[in-house]
């Protein structure tokens, strides 16, 4: 069986994720699973909550045959925003 997981962060594009994973979910030998990142809950745009199979794991699991990270609101956070100067700001002083 090869899996491939879906990453659902809060405020998740929920039509995102649906065309693509019934895609999967209708191979043979192929299925979706399901994480957060702490494997808690998440609530998409659309006002689903999802309640994930796990947390993202430390390392990719053997069958683990893609990973798939669904877009959202998340990206647009303070935080977010925040990790993305750090990791800029790393790179060109690595330069």
């Amino acid at each position: 069986m090869k899996t491939v997981l879906f990453i659902l962060l809060d405020r998740y594009a929920d039509w995102e994720a649906a065309p693509l994973a019934s895609v999967i979910n209708r191979q043979p030998g192929w299925r979706v699973q399901t994480v957060s990142p702490a494997g808690s809950p998440v609530r998409s745009l659309g006002g689903f909550t999802t309640v994930p199979e796990g947390a993202v794991p430390a390392q990719l699991p053997p069958d683990c045959a893609g990973v798939v990270l669904i877009g959202g609101l998340s990206w647009r956070t303070e935080a977010a925003g925040r990790r993305r100067l750090r990791s800029v700001m790393r790179r060109r002083a690595a330069l």
